[in-house]
């Protein structure tokens, strides 16, 4: 299988649907790994709990009324199938001694310092049979493909020779959602399939590395929005992070050092 086909089959598709309506609300990207026997669901922990940032701290809001999708399949006469992932884990970069400092402070219960968060959302979660499926300006169905999960190791570390890639979906930007020729509670919200590649590894920060985009002038927020979470991969197939952001001025994405935090999330998980 060539390198493009990992990158595009190994990506997952994630719908926030509201429970209220059952109608999506926003889109994002996850992957499936095989981590020292495990089998694990990894995504970015900005999808899956909305948040309000006031004087440098993160005010957690309860997820009841939402839940993060997987995107199982979908056809013409049935629409979108998906699998809620339920509850999940998330990683905070406390001492135990500042952790239990906080919870000992009263009126902070959902309370985090930004500067602690880890963004990351991972869960024990056994392989989903998900398809790939695209359509033509006919909506007839032009790939049906099975995706993947990816082998995972500690030996998969981020290199300056390097050419790394991303698949993932965003919005369309020149079809308003309302003029889509089918009933979004149905289908799901409209997306673009978008595949990106030559990013080069230029160095870390923490618990995230960075990557120059091989553009001279960055396309605008508006071509990744909705690819956070889709898993980073080299020239080789090797999973090295997951998009967690980008800065359009620097011309830079930022992903999760999944070598940093995979020891961390094997000993939530006792794996």
């Amino acid at each position: 299988m060539n390198i493009e086909k990992i990158r595009k089959l190994a990506s997952i598709p994630l719908k926030s649907i509201d429970v209220s309506t059952f109608l999506p609300k926003a889109l994002g990207c996850g992957c499936f790994v095989q981590y020292k026997g495990s089998s694990l669901f990894l995504t970015v922990q900005h999808l899956y709990t909305r948040k309000d940032v006031k004087d440098g701290q993160i005010y957690w809001v309860d997820n009841k009324k939402e839940h993060l999708c997987i995107e199982i399949d979908y056809s013409l006469e049935n629409g979108t199938n998906v699998k809620p992932i339920g509850e999940i884990g998330f990683l905070s970069n406390y001492t135990s001694e500042e952790w239990g400092a906080l919870k000992q402070k009263p009126n902070t219960q959902g309370i985090v310092d930004v500067h602690h968060i880890i963004d990351i959302a991972y869960k024990k979660m056994e392989y989903i049979q998900c398809k790939r499926k695209l359509l033509d300006t006919n909506f007839n169905f032009i790939c049906d493909e099975d995706r993947i999960a990816l082998p995972y190791s500690l030996d998969n570390s981020a290199s300056y020779d390097q050419e790394y890639g991303f698949s993932g979906i965003v919005m369309p930007n020149l079809i308003p959602p309302e003029t889509m020729p089918f009933r979004t509670d149905k289908w799901g919200l409209p997306a673009t399939n978008v595949y990106y590649k030559g990013l080069k590894y230029i160095g870390e920060n923490g618990y995230y590395l960075k990557f120059s985009l091989p553009f001279k002038e960055h396309p605008g927020h508006q071509y990744f929005q909705g690819t956070s979470g889709a898993p980073i991969i080299d020239s080789e197939g090797k999973l090295i992070s997951l998009v967690t952001s980008g800065d359009d001025e620097k011309n830079v994405l930022y992903g999760i050092n999944l070598q940093k935090i995979m020891s961390k999330i094997e000993s939530e998980l006792n794996i």
